[in-house]
């Protein structure tokens, strides 16, 4: 039969080194079909993993660059002199497990800055054994950890690009005129376990989100590094090079650039401790009863479960792993309005309402409205005489008439709340 190929990418997951599905396979707690790692509602409870103390790893801007050389060509803050190349590096290393994403923001800037078509710039993250002084574009292992880089060729009316990893190599343009509706982005990343270098490009116009789209579900371009023991142990520099195309070529200047535009996404299990409300083991995003009082918490939070499954109910399940077709992931219910929502709340169940107040849950209450008459004597939901919504067994004026139930049966109620004394 075909072989798997577990994240689409064209190639069978036992010729990418970058997936390994069938030995590590991705946990799906909901079982919607997304992986948690993915997933921003890891229970499908309607309720964003994000508010119950759960993320897919934060983003943080750089904040500027270093001149890597060679000297003689980076005069001032000058990334390159006119008609010369030379390295910067950003003053934030990127560590195991961690992103840095390539919005199309900066590559509007750079391009915006350049101002003319007469540069090549090659990124990624820098090589161990990088030497400014005896470096060779034509061997990538000797600049780029893993050899995965990116190429940008800036021509006339075109950005030619060729995303390298190993030896595969991922081809793409891009118009030079409409780079910031173009949609490009790129990134790369160190695993985890600091084996192997990884990168991806897209220009899609939904999915491939740079800041929680994980490599194996990126849908457009990417590559890995055909090394995948590395054995990295700690943050790797992310370093750019930038050549002249013709002696008369432009200086650029460091300072022109926007580098805050570039930003890396810390590691997600950084960022995914979680809450865990009842204390029973299970994280508040994995658990559909966060505060254990036995009502789930897609129906303490106001959302639809009529199957009582834990789920909120809807008609599908989105690519984050989200409910579609229900009424779940607004603001959660909080109904004694005391700041914390219901499903954090254990003293108040929405599944089991205590009408009266008086301790015992309607659902084991002989007498949910306390007005001395038998809730089986009263009826049923479907029992409402005087047709005001509220069943005669919830209702301390079941006619309407302003005299209470617990007065017209003959008990005594003199305080007039309704309730027998």
């Amino acid at each position: 039969t075909t072989p798997a190929d577990s994240d689409n990418s064209g190639t069978a997951d036992h010729l990418e080194s970058g997936v390994d599905e069938a030995c590590n396979p991705s946990t799906d707690s909901d079982g919607d079909g997304v992986p948690d790692e993915t997933d921003l509602d890891d229970d499908n409870d309607g309720i964003l993993d994000a508010d119950e103390g759960c993320s897919n790893g934060s983003l943080s801007n750089v904040t500027g660059v270093t001149q890597e050389g060679p000297i003689a060509n980076q005069t001032g803050t000058n990334w390159i002199d006119l008609g010369k190349n030379g390295f910067v590096s950003i003053d934030e290393s990127v560590a195991l497990g961690e992103r840095i994403t390539i919005g199309t923001d900066f590559i509007t800037d750079l391009i915006e800055t350049a101002g003319t078509a007469k540069y090549e710039w090659y990124m990624g993250l820098k090589d161990a054994n990088f030497d400014v002084n005896n470096y060779n574009l034509g061997y990538p292992n000797d600049l780029w950890e893993g050899a995965v880089y990116l190429r940008l060729t800036y021509t006339q009316s075109t950005i030619y690009g060729a995303l390298t990893g190993g030896n595969y190599q991922q081809s793409f343009s891009i118009n030079s005129a409409a780079v910031a509706s173009s949609n490009a982005r790129f990134f790369f990343e160190i695993a985890a376990d600091g084996n192997s270098i990884r990168a991806g490009f897209s220009d899609l116009s939904t999915g491939d989100d740079l800041a929680s789209t994980t490599y194996a579900d990126w849908s457009n371009q990417k590559v890995t590094s055909l090394d995948t023991s590395l054995g990295l142990s700690g943050p790797v520099d992310f370093m750019m090079f930038v050549q002249a195309v013709f002696t008369n070529t432009p200086a650029i200047d460091t300072a022109d650039i926007d580098w805050t535009a570039l930003s890396i996404k810390s590691a997600s299990t950084a960022d995914c401790s979680g809450l865990d409300t009842d204390n029973d083991g299970t994280p508040d995003h994995l658990d559909t009863d966060a505060d254990g009082d036995g009502c789930p918490d897609a129906e303490e939070a106001g959302f639809t479960d009529a199957n009582n499954d834990g789920q909120v109910d809807g008609t599908g399940v989105d690519a984050n792993g989200l409910v579609t077709g229900g009424d779940g992931y607004t603001a959660p219910a909080d109904t004694d309005s005391s700041g914390t929502a219901d499903h954090l709340e254990a003293g108040v169940a929405e599944c089991n309402p205590d009408t009266d107040g008086d301790g015992i849950p309607d659902e084991t209450d002989l007498d949910d409205d306390n007005d001395g008459i038998y809730d089986t004597a009263e009826g049923d939901d479907t029992i409402d005489t005087d047709g005001d919504g509220i069943p005669n067994y919830l209702d301390t004026d079941s006619d309407g008439d302003g005299c209470s139930d617990a007065k017209e049966a003959g008990y005594t109620d003199a305080d007039d709340d309704g309730m027998v004394d």
